[in-house]
């Protein structure tokens, strides 16, 4: 499965971008600010916050530290029902997803 074929990807580019907006903000930070604590570019940075692209983990993961966000609760809110829904629909329940 492609990045882009995650269901509910649409929802989760822009949730980020609105997350990493308002994170950036909370912390009086400019776009160039962030561009030069986390290394990405203002450009992508605009249109991350935007919900124009998809983003890699690396991406997420820089962000996210850089932001000072709950890693955590990203992956309870959008990737663990996202993975409870497919295997369930294979009618199986591994042990290493415990909530």
């Amino acid at each position: 499965m492609r990045e882009n074929e995650f269901e509910g990807s649409d929802i989760l580019k822009e949730d980020f971008g609105e997350l990493v907006a308002k994170q950036r903000k909370k912390y009086n930070l400019t776009q160039e600010m962030l561009s030069e604590i986390s290394g990405i570019s203002e450009v992508y940075l605009r249109r991350i916050e935007r919900g124009n692209c998809t983003v890699t983990w690396v991406i997420w993961l820089t962000l996210c530290t850089a932001l000072n966000v709950d890693i955590g609760e990203i992956q309870r809110k959008y990737i663990l029902p996202n993975i409870k829904e497919r295997v369930s629909d294979l009618g199986i329940k591994p042990e290493y997803i415990t909530e």
